[in-house]
């Protein structure tokens, strides 16, 4: 925090009755940054200030909502703006927090593009040390969403599909939702009518009680595909109104019966329709189910995978081994296989290596690959890995650093996995580039492709 940033924030750190710290104790300071879910952070009398709905610079009144048990950190909820960012605007989507909404689902979405950029590669920076050379970014920064889940609700007498608010189990409205693509929100309110018009009931996780649990609808852009996820007794009515929809190309149902959020389902059954849908991405044609994984914003992402795929200056890569790690459907693997004489692939999810055989990706984990290779003294000229949010992790960095690929491309979720795993790696490999994509606008998600190359 610069001084006159402390000056600012000390001229008026509680002008609440309450006392400082406490709940309802009014405060005054100025933001600094944003956290990992988008809200805004600022410093007050040794105390992190946590304010959803304000951005980076700001100047802001609030009000203590909460204070964290272990951690000098106040959670507060805004109350004015007194000095915006430049690049504040209205909140498209009238169930936007700052329209007196209640959805938390893009937290940035009253703030331009461009800032959005900025702050998140600050928070990166800050927090993580990672440098940002370079963002890519589509067209749409609205109606870009090609795979949204729902939650099932009923509001004011009517079933609705919303989503969890944060940090809670409490839904939120979010008819006409601007992030998704216009075949999913058309689908959405489909199911919202039949499903009031059948009496369907919305599963409740407090009571037990309820039919259809979540949706999982996706999109190829010209068609949708619905998974509907049903409670175990409830399969009757929820397969009664998959049948009676229209808009989709394809509906799937699928059970969910444990407790917990899981919205992905199991067991997939087709009720009508096509069983999957088919996407092209780096010229090769896929086939997505009711369970398999479909990029978000797959315009942007296919600028990761393409850029994951070649040097950091764009230029081509061949050789005779290269290893794709965590390799889902296999669209980088079948790019690989034009470039290497050979080319080891792999994946632990079965809904990801579903339809994949083509590509001829194994359902093996990254560890045991390598450990094979490390047996074998076999190396890799590039390995590319599209880890989870966990990352790579000390076993597959270990493997790494034994075999010593010449090269490692890795396309991260999560920058705090991504620090540790480029750390583990950097006695033996240097930094190239690190760039940054906006596969999630209007949230403080963002795709980062690393690469290291042996020093």
């Amino acid at each position: 925090m610069t001084k006159s940033e402390e000056a600012e924030n000390e001229s008026a750190p509680n002008s609440g009755a309450a006392p400082f710290g406490r709940p309802g104790a009014e405060l005054k300071l100025k933001l600094r940054s944003i956290q990992a879910d988008g809200d805004g952070e600022g410093e007050l009398e040794g105390h992190h200030i946590v304010v959803p709905g304000a951005f980076p610079g700001e100047s802001v009144r609030v009000r203590v909502e909460a204070r964290s048990q272990h951690h000098p950190r106040l959670f507060t909820k805004l109350l004015e703006v007194e000095a915006p960012h430049s690049d504040r605007r209205e909140a498209a989507c009238p169930h936007h927090t700052s329209r007196q909404g209640h959805c938390t689902g893009c937290p940035l979405l009253a703030l331009g593009e461009t800032a959005q950029r900025q702050a998140k590669a600050q928070y990166v920076q800050s927090q993580f040390g990672l440098v940002i050379d370079r963002w890519e970014f589509g067209d749409q920064t609205l109606a870009y969403r090609w795979s949204s889940k729902r939650v099932a609700s009923r509001k004011r007498g009517r079933f609705v599909l919303g989503s969890y608010r944060r940090g809670s189990h409490e839904i939120a409205e979010m008819q006409d939702c601007q992030t998704d693509h216009p075949l999913i929100r058309a689908a959405a309110v489909e199911i919202e009518t039949i499903a009031t018009e059948q009496a369907v009931e919305p599963y409740s996780q407090k009571s037990g009680f309820g039919q259809l649990r979540f949706v999982w609808f996706k999109t190829n852009g010209n068609q949708v595909l619905v998974n509907l996820v049903a409670a175990p007794k409830g399969v009757t009515e929820v397969e009664a109104l998959g049948r009676a929809l229209k808009q989709p190309e394809s509906v799937f149902l699928s059970l969910q019966g444990g407790g917990g959020n899981d919205q992905r389902g199991r067991g997939a059954r087709r009720l009508r329709g096509i069983a999957s849908l088919n996407l092209e991405m780096l010229g090769e044609s896929r086939n997505i189910g009711p369970q398999g994984f479909l990029q978000p914003n797959p315009e942007v992402a296919e600028m990761a995978y393409r850029d994951l795929l070649a040097a950091e200056d764009g230029s081509e890569l061949s050789g005779l081994l290269a290893l794709d790690l965590f390799a889902g459907t296999g669209i980088t693997t079948l790019q690989l296989r034009k470039r290497f004489e050979s080319v080891l692939a792999c994946d632990t999810q079965p809904a990801a290596v579903d339809g994949s055989e083509d590509a001829g990706v194994r359902q093996q984990s990254a560890e045991d690959m390598l450990a094979r290779l490390v047996d074998r003294r076999t190396a890799p000229q590039l390995v590319v890995a599209n880890p989870p949010r966990a990352g790579l992790g000390e076993d597959v960095t270990e493997a790494l650093n034994i075999l010593r690929p010449g090269r490692i491309h890795i396309m991260s979720c999560h920058p705090k996995s991504l620090s540790a795993d480029i750390e583990r790696l950097s006695q033996a490999y240097e930094l190239k580039s690190l760039r940054a994509y906006d596969t999630l606008p209007q949230t403080a998600h963002l795709e980062l492709v690393a690469w290291l190359v042996k020093r």
